[in-house]
């Protein structure tokens, strides 16, 4: 994975574009989080010059920073990713990397998990997106660790193995999803056995506040959305459209005439 920050001004251009960073707190007080953040992919801030055919923008650095699927982040002027390097062809370890967003300077790296081995070929390493919240990061890696880490020197808090505490089966491609925050919780989907396919943490100790639905972990991510003033977590999974209140009481499902969903639920 190659990050390319293009300006100062082009820095949220491009993470908007790439990432849909936040640079800004959302309504719910998420720093930074999977396409940005209503989780919408809309960026709203500003709208940058982008008149590249005349004025080029300066190449301020590039950085190789191993491979992965992860988004980049931004909190300040901090970004952050998750990555993978190999050691062989069979061993290596994913990484929660820290970066300044000006400079690309490293500010630290800390292993969350082994390293996820593509057996099709696609490409190995991280598939989920962290998200900021404070002074936390949490991310899941692609072999399945939830983690917690603290954003000044990447100090980890808590962990959780949703393979090993919940049975989950690893997807084919990686435990993909990207974490939720609202309020204090964390919303996963973990596909776990016995009712624990989406599963609410204590964000700040990790705790299982509650957990419900059947399902193994797809590739799409939970959703926040407001009905008619009720707060609601949509889960799309398989070919159900599931939503739960802030309790983890079914509030209803829909079924799909399709399966195999990876774009994340959007309210419209």
């Amino acid at each position: 994975m190659k990050v390319q920050l293009i300006s100062k001004w082009a820095v949220s251009l491009f993470v908007s574009a790439i990432s849909l960073s936040l640079l800004a707190q959302s309504e719910n007080g998420i720093d930074a989080q999977f396409r940005g953040q209503q989780r919408d992919g809309a960026y709203t801030t500003q709208n940058p010059d982008a008149d590249w055919a005349s004025k080029s923008p300066q190449l301020l650095w590039k950085k190789n920073i191993g491979s992965g699927f992860s988004e980049v982040v931004v909190q300040g002027d901090v970004l952050y990713t998750t990555m993978a390097e190999k050691i062989d062809s069979l061993s290596g370890f994913e990484y929660l990397v820290a970066c300044n967003a000006l400079s690309g300077e490293q500010q630290w790296k800390v292993i969350i998990d082994s390293i996820f081995i593509d057996v099709d070929g696609w490409g190995d390493g991280s598939r989920s997106t962290p998200v900021v919240d404070g002074s936390m990061i949490y991310s899941v890696s692609a072999n399945g660790k939830l983690t917690a880490n603290h954003i000044k020197k990447g100090k980890q808090l808590w962990q959780r193995d949703l393979v090993v505490e919940f049975e989950s089966m690893r997807p084919r491609w990686g435990f993909s999803s990207s974490p939720l925050i609202f309020n204090d919780q964390l919303i996963a989907e973990v596909g776990g056995k016995d009712g624990k396919a989406f599963v609410a943490f204590n964000k700040s100790n990790g705790e299982t506040l509650w957990a419900s639905g059947q399902g193994a972990a797809g590739y799409s991510s939970p959703m926040t959305i407001n009905i008619e003033g009720e707060d609601q977590f949509l889960f799309l999974n398989g070919s159900t459209l599931w939503s739960y209140n802030v309790d983890g009481d079914t509030l209803w499902t829909y079924a799909l005439p399709f399966r195999g969903l990876t774009a994340i639920p959007l309210q419209i």
